[in-house]
């Protein structure tokens, strides 16, 4: 699982967070580098035999809810490193 969090966390404009089964992308530039975010996750996933489901996916959102909460642009960041930052693993 080391090797997922190290993979992901190469990318340098973007956070992927994962708590438990729930996966979120953050970027702070633009939607190019979220794209190009949304492609590591993707060969990441492949390379190790993941599976994503697309009924539960939702790409290039600018407000979603995740864990329970209501994110957008000026939230995302606060309460997503409040629950778990994978650069700390």
């Amino acid at each position: 699982m080391q090797d997922i969090y190290s993979t992901i966390n190469n990318f340098t404009h973007s956070k992927i967070y994962i708590y438990v089964d729930d996966i979120i992308v953050v970027t702070h530039t633009n939607r190019q580098d979220h794209i190009e975010a949304l492609e590591c996750l993707l060969e990441t996933t492949i390379k190790y035999d993941l599976k994503l489901s697309p009924d539960k996916s939702q790409l290039l959102a600018t407000e979603t809810i995740f864990l329970g909460n209501h994110l957008t642009q000026n939230t995302r960041n606060r309460i997503i490193t409040h629950h778990y930052d994978t650069s700390k693993k």
